[in-house]
């Protein structure tokens, strides 16, 4: 099987950037420095009506953890329901229960509410504490795919989880690393792991023109004032080269 990109994508922008730099898919989101929200409506139509890849959508209503109340979940399932018939190609999504375990009962109305859209359990799968019965649980409740940094800060720390998992799925569901990646690193991970698809921001920070000056700066503390993320489409040509060279092996 080919290697697949898939790059995540915090604005419409950034959709059209990776896009054009190759990629194979994007995640598309909203505020990516608080590890990934819900992007707005007309963003998502946007993104399925003009890029002719498949666009995945992240449905996460809020940053912090991934214990929802009932109010979230009824939330969650209305914005799959959108992202369903708007035309996405699939939905990305996680849930937790405050123990560590999947919360099965949601998780299976999530995928209910997909239909036959594709479905990925996202990064909470990495807050997850036994994540080999999460697994066979996900596989049970037919998800198309997890994203997972073998629960580490990044997917090349995480590579030994990451090779059982792919042992441990034996293809009935897909294993995506991501988290803390670098073109460079994709041949290394694929050979040791034996994943078959990457997921990569490809991001970079955005600074306000020179000159501008503000009283105020709306930006996390940890990062310049008034800068943000966004995929830098040069990032995304050297991710797609890397992938080209590994499937031409």
């Amino acid at each position: 099987m080919k290697l697949t990109l898939e790059i995540c994508t915090p604005s419409i922008r950034s959709a059209f950037a990776a896009s054009q730099g190759g990629a194979d898919r994007i995640e598309l989101c909203s505020g990516l420095e608080m590890g990934g929200l819900t992007p707005g409506a007309a963003t998502v139509e946007m993104a399925i009506n003009r890029l002719s890849i498949p666009v995945a959508v992240l449905i996460r209503p809020r940053g912090g953890d991934f214990i929802y109340n009932q109010v979230e979940k009824d939330l969650i399932l209305k914005e799959i329901e959108f992202a369903r018939l708007a035309g996405a190609a699939g939905v990305v999504v996680g849930a937790l229960l405050p123990d560590g375990a999947l919360d099965l009962g949601f998780t299976q109305a999530m995928k209910q509410a997909a239909g036959t859209m594709e479905i990925c359990f996202h990064r909470a799968f990495d807050q997850c504490r036994n994540p080999e019965q999460a697994l066979d649980e996900l596989i049970a409740l037919q998800y198309t795919r997890i994203l997972t940094s073998g629960q580490h800060a990044t997917a090349w720390e995480g590579r030994t989880l990451i090779k059982n998992l792919v042992s441990q799925a034996r293809g009935k569901i897909i294993i995506m690393a991501g988290s803390g990646l670098h073109p460079d690193l994709f041949g290394p991970l694929v050979n040791e792991t034996g994943v078959d698809q990457i997921h990569y921001s490809a991001k970079q920070t955005m600074l306000p023109p020179s000159g501008f000056r503000s009283r105020l700066s709306f930006s996390a503390p940890e990062m310049p004032p008034n800068s943000y993320w966004e995929t830098d489409p040069a990032l995304v040509r050297k991710a797609r080269k890397a992938v080209d060279q590994i499937n031409a092996l």
